[in-house]
């Protein structure tokens, strides 16, 4: 398998565990956040529609781009977004 295959699983890899541990921890959150459990799961709903609305467009966007920069400016933007919630 060719190299750059696996750098791009890896980051698969990390976004969907990123998004996805959510799920794992949606009591706490919701108990810390002092909402209801359902309240709180609606983040996972936010960001699928989010994703399916916005991933279209980013494509479209950065279509022409080299797909390394896509790459980079994606893991950048995830980790602003990273350091932004934190």
């Amino acid at each position: 398998m060719p190299r750059p295959l696996y750098l791009l699983m890896l980051c698969n890899l990390v976004l969907g565990t990123g998004v996805f541990v959510l799920g794992g921890i949606l009591a706490p959150l919701a108990e810390s956040l002092q909402v209801s459990v359902a309240t709180a799961g609606q983040a996972m709903t936010a960001y699928a529609i989010a994703t399916a609305l916005l991933a279209p467009l980013l494509l479209v966007i950065t279509g022409r781009w080299p797909r390394r920069r896509v790459l980079v400016f994606g893991l950048l933007l995830f980790a602003l977004g990273n350091f932004v919630c934190a």
